[in-house]
């Protein structure tokens, strides 16, 4: 009879406490001080050095993929948004799909599968200070991408917009 002898597969070792816990403040809004780390740390009874040095680590390890700021459309001055939605080649969607996420003005960009009774399939939520320029701007990206059929859907009213908290 053969024996197998079993071996332990390595794994990389669970977060700790503190870490999830630097992980957890960092999901959220930064405070609008000159130390928002400072005041994370404190939330959840660290030093501010002691926070950056795991942020960093959380970073190297790959748990953490940026640090980033996200400025507010609203708050910048651009009170004008509308989802566009393109009618584009399904055999072009993702070369259109890179060069509609390039321009400046398009903050979110997507390739959706397009119902027959709504036969859009890229979409982009394209931002500018009033109705009128934010539909400039879309005359101008469909004729440089020959894009001829789109809507341009423009929010009324926001509900909700956070930053993504773990559940």
């Amino acid at each position: 009879m053969t024996k197998i002898k079993k071996t332990s597969r390595s794994k990389k070792p669970g977060l700790s406490k503190i870490d999830r816990d630097v992980l957890k403040e960092l999901t959220g809004d930064l405070p609008t001080t000159s130390r928002p780390y400072l005041q994370l740390a404190e939330n959840i009874g660290i030093s501010e050095e002691a926070f950056l040095a795991r942020a960093r680590k959380l970073l190297r390890e790959g748990y953490l993929r940026k640090v980033g700021a996200i400025v507010s459309p609203a708050m910048a001055g651009f009170r004008a948004n509308g989802m566009t939605v393109f009618k584009a080649p399904s055999k072009s969607v993702a070369r259109l799909g890179k060069k509609l996420a390039a321009y400046p003005e398009v903050t979110h960009c997507y390739d959706r599968a397009a119902p027959p009774e709504f036969p859009y399939n890229l979409y982009a939520m394209i931002h500018g200070r009033t109705r009128k320029e934010v539909v400039a701007r879309v005359r101008k990206i469909a004729r440089e991408l020959k894009l001829n059929e789109y809507r341009i859907l423009f929010s009324t009213r926001e509900f909700k917009k956070t930053s993504l908290r773990p559940l």
